[in-house]
């Protein structure tokens, strides 16, 4: 699913509109690390045109599960990411002054027809992702019941292993001679 700005409609000035991105593509890109909500993620963009240059700021909003990364706890997130980018006609990329800088603006090119948004919604809500989500980044009140939660675990995986069922038990009772 594409969300597409026809470019003929900024001719009359700025163009705001909302659209919704299928968020099935989210599981090649965490790796099973978090799972896409139930919902498409929901798009908010405004663009606007001066002569060539195309200026959309845009807001992508979603829904991701996860099991916590410290108690295992499964989690809900919303996840919102923010971005402005610019475009410029093909070809025109490069055709600026030699030394003239962009100061860290993002710019791509547009085909003069249409944008399509979805690739630049992906990467910016991806962005948005934290890397070791945990309880904390759901609910930052819970933050106590996941430490009990994880206290709970390391305790668990950590208690001694009895000796009868360790592999090692038999050996005990055998005797070294020397010779």
């Amino acid at each position: 699913m594409s969300v597409d700005i026809e470019l003929q409609r900024l001719r009359n000035g700025p163009v705001a509109d909302r659209d919704e991105l299928e968020a099935s593509w989210l599981a090649d890109v965490v790796d099973g690390l978090m799972r896409a909500g139930d919902a498409p993620l929901q798009v908010e963009w405004r663009a606007s045109r001066v002569v060539d240059l195309v200026e959309v700021s845009a807001t992508v909003r979603g829904e991701v599960s996860f099991d916590c990364g410290r108690c295992t706890a499964p989690r809900q997130l919303r996840v919102e990411a923010s971005f402005v980018h610019h475009f410029v006609p093909h070809g025109q990329l490069d055709a600026g002054d030699q030394g003239e800088e962009t100061d860290g603006e993002d710019v791509s090119e547009h085909d003069g027809l249409r944008i399509d948004l979805a690739p630049l919604c992906q990467e910016h809500f991806v962005l948005a992702l934290p890397t070791a989500p945990t309880c904390v980044d759901d609910e930052p009140t819970d933050e106590a019941a996941c430490d009990e939660r994880t206290a709970a675990l390391l305790a668990a995986w950590n208690k001694p292993v009895e000796e009868a069922t360790s592999p090692w038990a038999a050996l005990r009772d055998v005797e070294v001679k020397q010779a």
